[in-house]
């Protein structure tokens, strides 16, 4: 309903609402069903609500920007790349104690189709007369923060002893299964705004 409010009326902010309180209703459920001892749920409830609240933010300025959809199509060429690469290549394991499914493959083939798509993202939206190995640097770096955002959620359920956030959504789990890299892409990408804009206010 979240995403079908979106696509049929895309300047209405109702869905960010929405989909804010699925994340924290998911979040909360999540730590309290959890069988972890009761102080570690309580910092990962902390730091994972902070992350919450960055992610949110960060989310809502590329909204009212007006580019999440190809924001969030940057995001899906470093998830699908990484998967498929890894499929086909296979090889040693990215970090096996934490995500047994993650290959150093998948990873090179998440972070080659990342700088690609976020050249394009920066190109046609942010910076578009940058210097072009400049913004594939910014793309790679993208493109490893949004492979740590993935293994952030990893380790809170690992923390917490859950399999999935949630099952909400059959057969891929809960919402922050799914927004994980989104987050942590979004977040990256607002500080990097911040930081350009200030460089050329500065010069």
């Amino acid at each position: 309903m979240l995403a079908i409010s979106y696509f049929f009326d895309p300047d209405n902010t109702t869905w960010l609402v929405g989909l804010f309180f699925v994340l924290y209703s998911e979040m909360l459920i999540a730590c309290y069903l959890s069988k972890q001892l009761f102080w570690k749920k309580s910092i990962v409830f902390v730091v994972w609500f902070l992350y919450l609240i960055l992610g949110f933010y960060a989310i809502s300025a590329i909204f009212m920007r007006g580019f999440l959809l190809e924001f969030c199509a940057t995001i899906f060429a470093v998830d699908i790349a990484a998967f498929a690469v890894g499929k086909v290549v296979q090889g040693p394991k990215l970090a096996p104690t934490i995500s047994p499914n993650k290959t150093i493959s998948g990873f090179v083939g998440g972070l080659l189709a990342g700088s690609a798509a976020f050249y394009y993202l920066l190109t046609k939206f942010i910076c578009p007369d940058e210097n072009t190995l400049y913004i594939l640097l910014i793309g790679a770096i993208f493109a490893i923060i949004v492979s740590l955002g993935d293994l952030f959620i990893s380790i809170i359920k690992r923390v917490l002893k859950i399999k999935d956030t949630s099952n909400w959504l059959p057969g891929h789990g809960g919402f922050w299964d799914r927004c994980d890299s989104v987050f942590a892409g979004a977040i990256f990408l607002v500080i990097f705004v911040i930081i350009h804009s200030s460089l050329l206010i500065g010069n």
